[in-house]
């Protein structure tokens, strides 16, 4: 009989505290109040995340698996910065993600150069140099890459334009196609990190990937390789410190207008490019879904 009324005096209690917490009255722990993150400042919860994953921090989540069921995003977008910001990089990532084309023009003109045509002959010497090809070359080529494209799909432009003018023309190639640009991400770091950051950079050459001996190594370093190919990584010739400051200093002179430009037509973004590379693929990512047209 007394074991009998201990155990319902137990049962009792127990039903008692669970009253007590349902109630509200006693905090859990999923209500207590969680010190915000930098991650929580720097960019909000995607509004396309499934409502289970919304109140999650973006880059403490995998936001990279949470929209990889989309492929092929309309998106136009030009990525803008100095060279050595990373601008590449995560126009690599959004292409293999998402499916948008990255058109890279120094890529383009280092394929024109390969490929020993007049027009690769005549550039040569100066994207060897460090110096920039003038607007009528990359235009004709930014041109047939564009005509040749799919005009329902997405794209990076990196590396174009590199002024006011070739912006201008940019617009009036999108207005035949009667198109526009839908952002502008501005890959804003100080020159002292970008020339810590060239100077041990390598590149893929036909697939454009880099790597980087400190921050981001191969799997072989002596001699360096490709981590997909085997094949050779090199130094590009305009990463060496007299080139890489001359395209600094032309970045600076030519290119850093179009900051001013885009802010004007409102569809400029910023992003802080010293952070970690995580961090920036998550705020990238964050400004290429929502900004698809409509």
């Amino acid at each position: 009989m007394i074991t009998r009324i201990l155990f319902v005096a137990a049962l009792v209690t127990l039903m008692g505290s669970f009253s007590h917490n349902s109630s509200g009255h006693s905090p859990s722990p999923r209500h207590l109040k969680r010190r915000p993150s930098v991650h929580d400042i720097v960019m909000p919860p995607l509004s396309r995340l499934p409502p289970s994953q919304s109140n999650s921090s973006p880059i403490d989540s995998p936001v990279s698996s949470s929209l990889s069921t989309v492929h092929n995003l309309p998106t136009r977008c030009v990525f803008l910065g100095p060279p050595g910001s990373g601008k590449g990089t995560q126009a690599h990532k959004i292409h293999r993600s998402y499916g948008v084309k990255h058109l890279s023009v120094g890529d383009l003109l280092r394929a024109e150069i390969a490929s020993g045509s007049d027009l690769g002959q005549q550039i040569k010497p100066i994207v060897a140099s460090g110096g920039l090809v003038s607007d009528d070359h990359v235009l004709n080529v930014v041109r047939a890459n564009m005509e040749r494209m799919d005009p329902s799909l997405g794209y990076i432009l990196d590396g174009f334009p590199r002024n006011v003018n070739q912006a201008i023309e940019l617009d009036r190639m999108l207005e035949k196609l009667n198109k526009t640009l839908d952002c502008v991400i501005h890959f804003a770091i100080d020159d002292e990190l970008i020339m810590d950051r060239v100077y041990g950079r390598l590149t893929h050459v036909r697939s454009g990937r880099t790597y980087h001996i400190k921050y981001n190594p191969p799997k072989s370093i002596d001699p360096p390789l490709d981590d997909i190919t085997g094949e050779p990584l090199i130094r590009r010739s305009d990463d060496y410190p007299e080139s890489f400051r001359k395209r600094l200093q032309t970045y600076h002179q030519n290119t850093e207008p179009l900051i001013d430009h885009y802010s004007k037509k409102s569809i400029l973004q910023r992003i802080d490019a010293s952070l970690n590379p995580d961090q920036v693929w998550s705020l990238v990512q964050h400004i290429i879904v929502k900004h698809q047209p409509t």
